[in-house]
């Protein structure tokens, strides 16, 4: 029976410690998924910058 309690117990420790893992990998990918959008959101901004720029030169 303390091998089955042993065994319990380090298969919670393991679980315990993917859950982790995929918390951790969440986080990050959520902070990459912010950043992106930032980048898209001054790209936008850039496009209509230079659009107006552009729309000055037109003939």
């Amino acid at each position: 029976m303390n091998r089955n309690v042993m065994a319990a117990a380090q298969g919670s420790v393991a679980i315990a410690r993917n859950i982790s893992t995929v918390a951790t990998a969440t986080e990050r990918t959520m902070r990459g998924a912010a950043d992106n959008s930032r980048a898209a959101n001054e790209l936008a901004e850039m496009s209509r910058e230079l659009r107006a720029v552009v729309a000055q030169f037109k003939v």
